[in-house]
């Protein structure tokens, strides 16, 4: 019994790791503030605006943010809805849409 208990703790603990490394999400990059000054200079809604509108949409929370400009201002944001859903988003950062 024990042996079992302490597998599934163990697993609990591997598991989110396994997730990022394989999708490619990494939890808690987020963007400094140099680059998030930058970002509203050239257009970018702030994330707090960005997040308002998410969780009216959702409902829940934000759970980490992480700010891109590959080709076009981007935030990537893990959200966990109310019902506990925990779901990937691309939002334009000029427009607030989720893409």
């Amino acid at each position: 019994m024990k042996r079992f208990i302490l597998s599934i703790c163990l697993v609990a603990l591997v598991s989110p790791v396994t997730i990022a490394q394989v999708s490619g999400w990494q939890p808690g990059s987020s963007f400094d503030t140099k680059e998030a000054r930058d970002a509203r200079k050239n257009g970018a809604k702030p994330l707090s605006e960005i997040k308002a509108s998410l969780k009216a949409k959702y409902g829940g929370k934000m759970l980490d943010a992480t700010f891109t400009n590959s080709q076009r201002d981007t935030y990537r944001i893990l959200w966990e809805t109310g019902q506990g859903q925990r779901i990937k988003l691309e939002v334009d950062a000029a427009t607030g849409r989720v893409k």
